[in-house]
Protein backbone atom coordinates (compact mmCIF):
# COMPACT_ATOMS: atom_id res chain seq x y z
CA UNK A 1 0.00 0.00 0.00
CA UNK A 2 1.39 3.74 -1.24
CA UNK A 3 2.01 5.84 1.84
CA UNK A 4 0.54 9.30 1.75
CA UNK A 5 3.50 12.02 0.97
CA UNK A 6 5.42 13.99 3.77
CA UNK A 7 4.25 17.58 4.35
CA UNK A 8 6.62 19.89 3.03
CA UNK A 9 6.26 22.57 5.41
CA UNK A 10 5.83 20.73 9.34
CA UNK A 11 3.03 21.69 11.23
CA UNK A 12 5.30 23.36 13.50
CA UNK A 13 6.70 25.69 10.82
CA UNK A 14 3.58 26.41 9.74
CA UNK A 15 2.71 27.73 12.94
CA UNK A 16 5.74 29.68 13.31
CA UNK A 17 5.09 31.13 10.07
CA UNK A 18 1.90 32.37 10.86
CA UNK A 19 3.17 33.52 14.78
CA UNK A 20 5.51 35.76 12.85
CA UNK A 21 4.99 39.47 13.00
CA UNK A 22 5.72 42.07 10.18
CA UNK A 23 8.79 43.19 11.48
CA UNK A 24 9.96 39.34 12.28
CA UNK A 25 9.41 38.54 8.36
CA UNK A 26 11.03 42.22 7.62
CA UNK A 27 14.32 41.07 9.44
CA UNK A 28 14.13 37.23 7.92
CA UNK A 29 14.01 38.49 4.53
CA UNK A 30 16.51 41.39 4.97
CA UNK A 31 18.93 38.82 6.07
CA UNK A 32 18.83 37.60 2.55
CA UNK A 33 19.71 39.97 1.13
CA UNK A 34 23.58 39.80 0.54
CA UNK A 35 24.16 43.04 -0.31
CA UNK A 36 22.72 44.98 2.05
CA UNK A 37 24.25 42.63 5.02
CA UNK A 38 27.38 43.47 3.40
CA UNK A 39 27.03 47.47 3.29
CA UNK A 40 25.41 47.35 7.12
CA UNK A 41 27.97 45.45 8.56
CA UNK A 42 30.51 48.01 6.32
CA UNK A 43 28.48 51.06 7.73
CA UNK A 44 28.54 49.77 11.11
CA UNK A 45 32.08 49.38 10.67
CA UNK A 46 32.55 53.11 9.91
CA UNK A 47 30.91 54.53 12.66
CA UNK A 48 32.99 52.61 14.95
CA UNK A 49 36.04 53.49 13.77
CA UNK A 50 35.11 57.00 13.58
CA UNK A 51 34.13 56.80 17.03
CA UNK A 52 37.33 55.14 17.76
CA UNK A 53 39.37 57.63 16.45
CA UNK A 54 41.06 58.98 18.81
CA UNK A 55 42.06 55.68 20.41
CA UNK A 56 43.14 54.77 16.45
CA UNK A 57 44.88 56.83 15.17
CA UNK A 58 48.62 56.96 15.18
CA UNK A 59 48.99 61.04 15.25
CA UNK A 60 46.85 63.14 17.22
CA UNK A 61 44.13 65.47 14.83
CA UNK A 62 46.13 68.93 14.75
CA UNK A 63 49.40 67.37 14.46
CA UNK A 64 51.39 68.73 11.76
CA UNK A 65 55.45 69.22 10.81
CA UNK A 66 56.10 71.35 7.64
CA UNK A 67 58.96 69.59 7.16
CA UNK A 68 57.03 65.94 6.36
CA UNK A 69 55.06 67.44 4.12
CA UNK A 70 53.03 66.08 1.00
CA UNK A 71 54.36 62.39 1.82
CA UNK A 72 53.64 59.49 -0.21
CA UNK A 73 51.55 56.59 1.23
CA UNK A 74 53.23 53.97 3.30
CA UNK A 75 56.82 56.91 3.71
CA UNK A 76 58.75 56.91 6.41
CA UNK A 77 58.98 60.83 7.78
CA UNK A 78 61.52 62.32 9.81
CA UNK A 79 60.83 61.01 13.26
CA UNK A 80 60.98 57.76 11.88
CA UNK A 81 57.37 57.29 12.01
CA UNK A 82 55.02 55.11 8.92
CA UNK A 83 52.56 57.60 7.09
CA UNK A 84 50.56 55.01 6.42
CA UNK A 85 48.33 56.82 3.92
CA UNK A 86 50.90 60.08 3.48
CA UNK A 87 50.80 63.40 4.44
CA UNK A 88 49.29 66.87 2.90
CA UNK A 89 50.62 69.77 2.57
CA UNK A 90 51.80 70.83 6.45
CA UNK A 91 52.82 67.57 7.57
CA UNK A 92 49.42 66.72 8.30
CA UNK A 93 49.05 62.65 8.77
CA UNK A 94 46.48 61.83 6.24
CA UNK A 95 45.38 58.20 7.73
CA UNK A 96 44.81 60.42 11.20
CA UNK A 97 42.44 62.95 9.63
CA UNK A 98 40.55 60.93 7.77
CA UNK A 99 39.52 58.75 10.77
CA UNK A 100 38.65 61.94 12.46
CA UNK A 101 37.09 63.78 9.45
CA UNK A 102 34.94 59.83 9.65
CA UNK A 103 33.52 61.22 12.85
CA UNK A 104 32.59 64.81 11.67
CA UNK A 105 30.98 63.87 8.46
CA UNK A 106 28.79 60.52 9.35
CA UNK A 107 27.99 62.04 12.78
CA UNK A 108 27.14 65.19 10.79
CA UNK A 109 24.96 63.21 8.15
CA UNK A 110 23.10 61.16 11.07
CA UNK A 111 22.52 64.07 12.89
CA UNK A 112 20.69 66.06 10.23
CA UNK A 113 18.82 63.12 8.67
CA UNK A 114 17.56 62.19 12.27
CA UNK A 115 16.42 65.78 12.91
CA UNK A 116 14.99 66.27 9.48
CA UNK A 117 12.88 62.84 10.14
CA UNK A 118 11.77 63.74 13.43
CA UNK A 119 10.39 66.98 11.57
CA UNK A 120 9.19 65.70 8.55
CA UNK A 121 7.25 62.54 10.81
CA UNK A 122 5.41 64.75 13.22
CA UNK A 123 4.47 67.26 10.50
CA UNK A 124 3.41 64.47 8.34
CA UNK A 125 1.33 63.19 10.93
CA UNK A 126 -0.24 66.51 11.80
CA UNK A 127 -1.16 67.58 8.86
CA UNK A 128 -2.60 64.14 7.62
CA UNK A 129 -4.52 63.09 10.36
CA UNK A 130 -6.17 66.44 11.63
CA UNK A 131 -6.34 68.08 7.70
CA UNK A 132 -8.33 71.10 7.40
CA UNK A 133 -6.33 74.28 7.99
CA UNK A 134 -3.42 72.51 9.75
CA UNK A 135 -3.08 71.01 6.70
CA UNK A 136 -2.79 73.75 4.39
CA UNK A 137 -0.85 75.76 6.64
CA UNK A 138 2.29 73.00 6.79
CA UNK A 139 1.34 71.90 3.19
CA UNK A 140 1.77 75.58 1.53
CA UNK A 141 4.82 76.00 3.77
CA UNK A 142 6.33 72.66 2.76
CA UNK A 143 5.76 73.89 -1.23
CA UNK A 144 7.44 77.19 -0.17
CA UNK A 145 10.59 75.85 0.78
CA UNK A 146 10.52 72.80 -2.03
CA UNK A 147 10.82 76.01 -4.77
CA UNK A 148 14.14 76.94 -2.96
CA UNK A 149 16.79 75.49 -5.72
CA UNK A 150 18.63 73.17 -3.29
CA UNK A 151 22.20 73.72 -3.81
CA UNK A 152 22.21 77.16 -4.31
CA UNK A 153 19.96 77.89 -1.41
CA UNK A 154 22.52 75.86 0.73
CA UNK A 155 25.36 77.79 -0.37
CA UNK A 156 23.69 81.19 0.22
CA UNK A 157 22.66 80.02 4.08
CA UNK A 158 25.83 78.71 4.31
CA UNK A 159 28.02 81.26 3.79
CA UNK A 160 25.51 83.81 5.78
CA UNK A 161 25.34 81.68 9.00
CA UNK A 162 28.60 79.72 8.66
CA UNK A 163 30.99 82.96 8.22
CA UNK A 164 29.64 85.38 10.18
CA UNK A 165 30.13 85.20 14.36
CA UNK A 166 27.07 87.14 14.77
CA UNK A 167 24.33 84.34 14.46
CA UNK A 168 23.59 82.97 17.90
CA UNK A 169 23.38 79.15 18.67
CA UNK A 170 21.80 77.86 21.58
CA UNK A 171 24.67 76.99 24.18
CA UNK A 172 23.26 73.50 24.52
CA UNK A 173 23.20 72.53 20.78
CA UNK A 174 26.78 73.25 20.55
CA UNK A 175 27.62 71.71 24.01
CA UNK A 176 26.52 68.21 22.35
CA UNK A 177 27.66 68.61 19.01
CA UNK A 178 31.10 69.45 20.95
CA UNK A 179 30.82 66.52 23.10
CA UNK A 180 29.69 63.91 20.57
CA UNK A 181 32.09 65.23 18.02
CA UNK A 182 35.39 65.66 20.28
CA UNK A 183 35.77 69.27 18.99
CA UNK A 184 35.85 72.50 20.23
CA UNK A 185 32.96 75.28 21.32
CA UNK A 186 34.05 77.57 18.41
CA UNK A 187 34.28 74.80 16.08
CA UNK A 188 30.97 73.15 17.04
CA UNK A 189 29.48 76.38 16.63
CA UNK A 190 29.80 76.27 12.47
CA UNK A 191 28.90 72.30 12.67
CA UNK A 192 25.77 73.28 14.51
CA UNK A 193 24.80 76.01 12.09
CA UNK A 194 25.64 73.55 9.19
CA UNK A 195 22.99 71.29 10.23
CA UNK A 196 20.46 73.70 10.78
CA UNK A 197 21.11 74.50 7.38
CA UNK A 198 20.57 70.98 5.85
CA UNK A 199 18.15 70.25 7.94
CA UNK A 200 16.39 73.32 6.90
CA UNK A 201 16.06 72.07 3.47
CA UNK A 202 15.26 68.02 4.12
CA UNK A 203 12.42 67.18 5.96
CA UNK A 204 10.20 67.91 3.14
CA UNK A 205 10.29 64.73 1.53
CA UNK A 206 9.42 62.40 4.30
CA UNK A 207 6.35 64.72 5.13
CA UNK A 208 5.27 64.44 2.03
CA UNK A 209 5.31 60.50 2.39
CA UNK A 210 4.49 60.25 5.94
CA UNK A 211 1.44 62.47 4.99
CA UNK A 212 0.31 60.29 2.08
CA UNK A 213 0.50 57.44 4.15
CA UNK A 214 -1.59 58.95 7.00
CA UNK A 215 -4.07 59.51 4.78
CA UNK A 216 -4.35 55.98 3.69
CA UNK A 217 -3.80 54.43 7.42
CA UNK A 218 -6.65 57.34 8.58
CA UNK A 219 -9.63 55.78 6.59
CA UNK A 220 -9.21 52.32 7.70
CA UNK A 221 -11.86 50.59 9.71
CA UNK A 222 -9.84 49.57 13.03
CA UNK A 223 -9.24 53.54 13.21
CA UNK A 224 -13.04 54.21 13.43
CA UNK A 225 -13.13 51.69 15.81
CA UNK A 226 -10.76 52.94 18.01
CA UNK A 227 -12.50 56.69 17.82
CA UNK A 228 -15.67 54.86 18.47
CA UNK A 229 -14.44 53.09 21.95
CA UNK A 230 -13.07 56.75 23.16
CA UNK A 231 -9.05 56.24 21.88
CA UNK A 232 -7.77 60.29 21.97
CA UNK A 233 -6.22 61.66 18.81
CA UNK A 234 -2.63 61.00 20.80
CA UNK A 235 -3.27 57.57 21.23
CA UNK A 236 -4.77 56.64 17.46
CA UNK A 237 -1.38 58.35 16.05
CA UNK A 238 0.86 56.55 18.13
CA UNK A 239 -0.91 53.08 18.83
CA UNK A 240 -2.09 53.06 14.82
CA UNK A 241 -1.04 55.30 12.54
CA UNK A 242 2.53 55.76 12.79
CA UNK A 243 3.63 51.90 13.63
CA UNK A 244 2.17 51.52 10.09
CA UNK A 245 2.95 54.11 8.16
CA UNK A 246 6.66 53.64 9.62
CA UNK A 247 8.22 50.86 7.26
CA UNK A 248 8.22 53.33 4.16
CA UNK A 249 9.73 55.98 6.06
CA UNK A 250 12.61 53.70 7.12
CA UNK A 251 13.43 53.45 3.57
CA UNK A 252 13.38 57.39 2.90
CA UNK A 253 15.50 57.73 6.04
CA UNK A 254 18.53 55.56 4.04
CA UNK A 255 18.28 58.05 1.37
CA UNK A 256 18.09 60.89 3.88
CA UNK A 257 21.13 59.96 5.46
CA UNK A 258 22.89 59.12 2.03
CA UNK A 259 21.77 62.85 0.84
CA UNK A 260 22.73 64.59 3.90
CA UNK A 261 26.21 63.21 3.48
CA UNK A 262 27.04 64.31 0.18
CA UNK A 263 25.33 67.44 0.90
CA UNK A 264 27.43 68.05 4.13
CA UNK A 265 30.80 66.78 1.83
CA UNK A 266 30.00 69.10 -1.05
CA UNK A 267 29.19 72.44 1.09
CA UNK A 268 32.69 71.40 2.65
CA UNK A 269 34.28 70.59 -0.29
CA UNK A 270 33.20 74.36 -1.83
CA UNK A 271 34.92 76.01 1.27
CA UNK A 272 31.40 77.00 2.34
CA UNK A 273 30.47 74.43 5.33
CA UNK A 274 32.41 72.78 8.05
CA UNK A 275 35.91 74.59 8.10
CA UNK A 276 39.55 73.71 8.57
CA UNK A 277 40.72 73.01 11.30
CA UNK A 278 38.14 70.52 12.04
CA UNK A 279 38.51 67.75 9.57
CA UNK A 280 35.82 66.56 6.98
CA UNK A 281 35.91 64.01 3.99
CA UNK A 282 34.66 67.08 1.87
CA UNK A 283 37.74 69.72 3.21
CA UNK A 284 40.06 67.12 2.70
CA UNK A 285 38.75 66.95 -0.85
CA UNK A 286 38.89 70.72 -1.37
CA UNK A 287 42.87 70.34 0.10
CA UNK A 288 43.69 67.62 -2.17
CA UNK A 289 42.21 69.68 -5.19
CA UNK A 290 45.13 71.77 -5.48
CA UNK A 291 47.84 69.00 -5.92
CA UNK A 292 45.67 66.08 -7.54
CA UNK A 293 47.95 66.38 -10.48
CA UNK A 294 51.41 66.33 -9.07
CA UNK A 295 50.22 64.00 -6.45
CA UNK A 296 46.91 62.07 -7.50
CA UNK A 297 46.34 59.45 -4.45
CA UNK A 298 45.98 62.64 -2.30
CA UNK A 299 42.18 62.96 -3.37
CA UNK A 300 41.67 59.35 -3.43
CA UNK A 301 41.93 59.45 0.52
CA UNK A 302 38.91 60.83 1.67
CA UNK A 303 36.63 60.32 -1.65
CA UNK A 304 36.86 56.37 -1.62
CA UNK A 305 35.56 55.93 1.64
CA UNK A 306 32.57 58.67 0.86
CA UNK A 307 32.04 56.98 -2.47
CA UNK A 308 31.98 53.54 -0.13
CA UNK A 309 29.59 54.78 2.71
CA UNK A 310 27.05 56.10 -0.31
CA UNK A 311 26.81 53.05 -1.86
CA UNK A 312 26.31 51.06 1.20
CA UNK A 313 23.60 53.06 2.67
CA UNK A 314 22.01 52.48 -1.39
CA UNK A 315 22.21 49.04 -1.02
CA UNK A 316 20.95 49.03 2.75
CA UNK A 317 17.88 50.96 1.53
CA UNK A 318 17.72 48.83 -1.12
CA UNK A 319 17.17 45.13 1.10
CA UNK A 320 15.11 47.73 3.23
CA UNK A 321 12.38 48.73 0.74
CA UNK A 322 12.69 44.42 -0.24
CA UNK A 323 12.47 43.69 3.04
CA UNK A 324 9.28 46.11 3.94
CA UNK A 325 7.51 45.48 0.55
CA UNK A 326 3.86 44.01 1.31
CA UNK A 327 3.47 42.72 -1.93
CA UNK A 328 6.46 40.22 -1.11
CA UNK A 329 5.05 39.10 2.33
CA UNK A 330 5.16 35.53 1.73
CA UNK A 331 8.88 35.75 0.33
Amino acid sequence: MATAASPTVSVEEGKREQSETQWAIAFRRFRRHRLAMISLFVLVIFYMVAFLAPVIAPFPRDYQRVQDGLLTPMSVDTQGNVRILGSDRIGKDLFSLLLYAARISLTTALIVSLIAATVGVVLGLVAGFFRGWVDTIITRTAEFISTFPDLPILLILASILVRSENVPVPGFITAFVGVVMGISERESRIVALVILVLSFLSWIGIFRLMRGMVFQVREQQYIESSRALGASNLRILAKHVFPNALPPIIVSFTLLLNGALVSESALSFLGLGIQEPTPTWGNMLNVARSFMFEHPWMPLVPSLPLLIVAIAINYIGDGLRDALDPRQRAG
